[in-house]
């Protein structure tokens, strides 16, 4: 939320009051599951700059509260969007769409990875009249980064009352590994003393 004002103390004070709004209506929303944290907070004045130039005067405050809001529940996002803006926030920005599982699904990805490289040098090895004997070294070259749930982070949305839920749609999330493979060779036939 973000609240302006003549002084810093009426700023801070208007800025509160919308926050105890749009928190009391967050909550009856997510009831004991409710995962609001503040994620920032701004207190700074706004200055006016004479055109022939000379000292900056202060004309306003301005208050800035974000809240980071997280859910598991993608079917909600909408309505929480929806009851904050009609609570008072006036913004709302970064959805983030994470993952529950990042262990097992990070792990999978550096399993296929690790599959993947290892065809790979066979194939090259094959290629070449020769065949693996064994796997010398293995590293992880880029780790895939997500985290386990869905995060809004709030801080002002244009008022809007809308007769249905704010449509929000997640998409796909592609997680990538890329894993480096080195491998010891040897021909494939039998090797001659020539």
């Amino acid at each position: 939320m973000s609240s302006q004002a003549a002084t810093a103390q009426a700023a801070a004070m208007q800025n509160a009051a919308q926050l105890d709004g749009v928190l009391s209506r967050l909550r009856k929303i997510l009831g004991q599951r409710a995962e609001i944290r503040t994620a920032a907070y701004s207190l700074v004045p706004n200055y006016r700059y004479p055109r022939e130039g000379g000292k900056p005067e202060i004309v306003s405050y301005t208050a800035t509260n974000i809240l980071l809001i997280e859910s598991r529940d993608l079917e909600e996002l909408g309505s929480l969007i929806d009851a904050a803006t009609q609570a008072g926030a006036n913004t709302i920005h970064s959805l983030r769409f994470l993952l529950r599982n990042e262990d097992t699904v990070r792990l999978e990805a550096l399993r296929q990875a690790t599959q993947k490289a290892r065809a790979n040098a066979e194939a090259m090895a094959a290629a070449a009249g020769m065949k693996i004997l064994r796997v010398i070294w293995i590293e992880q070259t880029q780790a895939p980064g997500f985290r386990p749930m869905h995060e809004i982070a709030l801080a002002r949305a244009a008022e809007v009352a809308a007769p249905s839920a704010t449509p929000i749609e997640a998409g796909t999330i592609e997680v990538r590994a890329s894993v480096t493979l080195v491998a010891e060779v040897a021909p494939s036939g039998p090797v001659s003393d020539r």
